[in-house]
């Protein structure tokens, strides 16, 4: 199995019979036989950093990061722009050009959203092609289908659109849309994409399965602190991915293991994982 290339200094492990690859002064990169890692909203490599900004997913490509998740909405004339909200200040981001929201966004500093900006969609298409990342887009409550075809048609038109990318949404229109996603995606340009349904916990992994089934989804994806061998029985015969419920958590190798264990194939974080 091919590891990426990027780093300079590889030492092989073994926990619990399976390797993993570390770099040494450098974060690691992530062996194809162990769960994926994907950049939550890009990867936030100092303090002042914000999530799904162009310097996020520079950082997370930079990092190794087997795939960059952004958070997509709409702004002024459809543009797609990585914002986590469809509001800023009780104003839609359709009210804005996406010059004006992404700066906007970018310059505010009350503490419940300082961390959270904003980029072109590009700018995350470009990011992923450039470091070879995996695109995971999740689609958020200000998209419409007219929005969604655009961002596919832009990822098929930077040359990262393929089986591999994944479209998310929390159930309803959301996880409908990303639907949508991977319907567009195969008439448009013949491209098998993923389809995965988010949920919050556990309990509710029955009805997500439900709902997954009905729309043809792929997969679910739950908070990292809900897998757990209920979350393991219910969601039989789907992917199985989780999201950290904090952009600062941080994993031992070890709770990743213990995510495996429970078929977790791809996890949704902002830290490196430590040993």
């Amino acid at each position: 199995m091919k590891l990426r290339k990027r780093a300079r200094l590889i030492i092989a492990i073994h926990i619990g019979g399976v390797l993993l690859c570390t770099v040494a002064a450098f974060p690691i990169t992530v062996h194809a036989a162990t769960v994926k890692y994907v950049a939550h909203a890009g990867f936030l490599s100092n303090e002042t950093m914000r999530t799904n900004t162009k310097e996020a997913f520079e950082a997370a490509g930079k990092a190794g990061f087997w795939g960059c998740e952004c958070d997509i909405n709409e702004a002024n004339h459809m543009v797609i722009v990585t914002a986590h909200d469809s509001e800023i200040n009780g104003k839609s981001l359709r009210s804005f050009s996406y010059k004006n929201v992404i700066k906007t966004i970018n310059n505010r500093t009350d503490d419940k959203y300082r961390t959270k900006g904003a980029a072109t969609f590009g700018d995350f298409a470009r990011a992923c092609k450039k470091y070879k990342m995996v695109p995971v887009v999740e689609v958020k409550s200000g998209m419409t289908k007219a929005g969604i075809r655009k961002s596919v048609r832009f990822l098929h038109k930077t040359g990262v659109l393929s089986k591999r990318t994944v479209y998310l949404g929390f159930r309803n229109k959301p996880a409908e849309y990303a639907v949508y996603a991977k319907k567009y995606a195969r008439q448009k340009y013949g491209v098998q994409i993923k389809a995965i349904v988010t949920i919050k916990n556990a309990k509710d992994t029955s009805k997500a399965k439900k709902f997954a089934k009905k729309y043809k989804m792929n997969g679910i994806c739950i908070n990292d602190s809900q897998v757990n061998s209920k979350f393991y029985k219910n969601s039989k015969g789907l992917d199985r991915h989780a999201w950290v419920s904090g952009h600062q958590k941080m994993f031992t190798l070890a709770e990743i293991q213990q995510m495996r264990k429970y078929g977790i194939q791809t996890i949704i974080l902002n830290g490196i994982p430590q040993k």
